[in-house]
């Protein structure tokens, strides 16, 4: 069965771009927190099965675009807990 897709609406559109932008601040404290940075993140990244150069993670982070298991992984190697 195909999957018919709907184009997004100018708010699910700004939506995606707010709460993108939020996901962005929040690796980046975290990192901050972390004390680390591209270069440790993508690291980590790839020893825990995600490999990733420098640039790649760089690319993807500013991007804003990932799926919601890849954001908490990487809170999660980061050892964030959200509210801190």
């Amino acid at each position: 069965m195909t999957q018919v897709r709907h184009a997004k609406t100018d708010t699910v559109k700004e939506l995606d771009c707010h709460f993108g932008e939020e996901a962005k601040k929040m690796i980046r404290v975290a990192m901050i927190k972390a004390d680390t940075d591209y270069q440790g993140l993508a690291a980590l990244l790839t020893a825990a099965g995600r490999p990733i150069t420098t640039q790649g993670l760089r690319n993807k982070v500013s991007g804003g675009k990932y799926s919601a298991a890849w954001f908490m992984h990487v809170l999660a190697l980061l050892n964030y807990k959200m509210g801190q």
